[in-house]
């Protein structure tokens, strides 16, 4: 039997606009256990990514607990989930976020750079990834000189240089 990893009870999320308030999600319970693969599907402006944002940490919650193998997120500070973040999550978004000015593997890197592993480490993991992603031959090449495809291919790397214990992919 599998450990529960991440736990939603009674999950809310509201936005105030003036007077109006929107419910985006309202009521939301969710058990993931260790292993399971949960994939989410909607309408477009359901509210899939606003889930994701939130159950991943980077956004507020209006109402309700995330709690991350036995630590409830929702209680810590922002410093706290960002550490939790980098150490735990992975995350592929729906637009790359590549950064320029570096190169593809200085990309897959820096989640490790931040978390302050040894940069040959990373630099070894990072080039097993690319290997993974069939891009070892692009280890110097900037974002915009590689195709979407190849671009996403770097995001999954980057989103599994720190092994993360949960990868939130939004339509990766």
């Amino acid at each position: 039997m599998n450990k529960s990893i991440l736990k939603i009870i009674n999950l809310h999320k509201y936005y105030e606009t003036g007077k109006v308030t929107q419910k985006v999600l309202a009521g939301i319970n969710l058990d993931i256990d260790s292993g399971e693969f949960l994939g989410i599907t909607g309408d477009s402006g359901s509210g899939k990514s606003t889930f994701l944002n939130v159950i991943a940490t980077l956004d507020n919650i209006t109402q309700g607990k995330i709690i991350f193998n036995s630590a409830e997120l929702s209680a810590l500070n922002s410093n706290q989930k960002a550490v939790i973040r980098n150490k735990n999550f992975g995350f592929i978004f729906q637009f790359h976020h590549l950064l320029n000015e570096f190169t593809a593997l200085e990309n897959i890197i820096i989640p490790g750079l931040i978390l302050r592993v040894d940069k040959s480490e990373l630099i070894e993991r990072g080039r097993e990834l690319l290997n993974q992603v069939k891009l070892s031959d692009k280890e110097d090449s900037r974002p915009n000189q590689l195709s979407g495809g190849e671009q996403q291919r770097i995001a999954v790397a980057r989103a599994l240089i720190n092994n993360p214990s949960i990868i939130f992919a939004d339509e990766p």
